[in-house]
């Protein structure tokens, strides 16, 4: 029974270390986040070339800021195969892991 739980434990953490966040404060103008060049509406998302999406979110009247979403490697055991992501947007161009 111990094993069995270590094995859920580190499951549990392997799944929850396969995206990583982050925020940046962004200039606020007529109610739209203004990121990288260009202005976008609250709630849209952006996908970047290094697979990750960042979301425009307004946090009152006067301040906006983007929120990232990437991939990251996590924990896995010994033996586990790293696999390229699938062509496309996050999250499925994000690696997978193969582990016997």
């Amino acid at each position: 029974m111990t094993k069995l739980r270590t094995c859920l434990v580190l499951f549990i953490t392997s799944v929850l270390c396969l995206v990583e966040v982050s925020w940046q404060a962004t200039p606020y103008k007529e109610g739209k986040c203004y990121f990288e060049g260009k202005f976008y509406e609250p709630g849209e998302n952006i996908y970047t070339k290094r697979c990750s999406m960042w979301s425009c979110i307004k946090t009152n009247s006067t301040h906006t800021y983007m929120h990232e979403k990437r991939c990251v490697r996590p924990l896995v055991q010994m033996g586990c195969r790293r696999l390229p992501g699938k062509e496309g947007i996050y999250p499925k161009c994000c690696p997978r892991f193969l582990c016997p």
